[in-house]
């Protein structure tokens, strides 16, 4: 059960996530992802429409113009409050920022871009089957697919480099970072 109007009477009614989650009794990354799009069960509905001493209605009413689906992917990030902007950029973009980073620097942005990646996903749910939704799907995928590839070429090297030096267990470190970022 989605709840677009969660943000604007926190808001109106000066609580943060944190406050609001704790004067309903639910958890603080709910709050944040029910405000990004996740979808809620009624009985948290119920908690938060009692926590803001409103009625559940005036939770679900549209928004208007946010309930349109995002019409590009600066716009989808900042619904998301995604802090990293790399899936917007172009996919030329994208290869240059990686280009010459050292190993760590490279597992953080690859990082990054998975994480905001993930922020992106409730909201990408919500619009699937709309074209902007479906064509955000698809820059969302390619610019992940190009950040993979990119991270991946940059982990081989270094996992070479620690092989060449018979640093088995830096080898094998790198090898788990590699799989957690896919």
């Amino acid at each position: 059960m989605l709840i677009p109007k969660l943000r604007y009477w926190r808001e109106r009614r000066a609580l943060t996530q944190e406050e609001l989650a704790e004067k309903a009794n639910v958890g603080t990354r709910s709050v944040a992802g029910y405000e990004a799009g996740a979808g809620a069960r009624p009985g948290n509905v119920r908690k938060l429409a009692e926590a803001l001493d409103i009625d559940v209605s005036a939770l679900m009413e549209p928004e208007g113009p946010k309930d349109q689906a995002p019409r590009s992917m600066e716009e989808l990030l900042e619904r998301a409050g995604a802090k990293d902007v790399h899936l917007a950029i172009s996919t030329t973009e994208l290869m240059e920022a990686f280009e010459g980073l050292p190993y760590q620097k490279a597992l953080q942005l690859a990082r990054k871009i998975a994480e905001a990646r993930g922020a992106i996903k409730p909201i990408l749910e919500q619009y699937r089957d709309t074209d902007e939704g479906k064509l955000l799907t698809a820059q969302s995928a390619e610019r992940n697919i190009i950040a993979h590839l990119c991270f991946q070429v940059i982990a081989e090297r270094e996992r070479g480099q620690a092989m060449a030096e018979g640093n088995l267990a830096r080898a094998k470190r790198i090898e788990r970072e590699l799989k957690a970022v896919a």
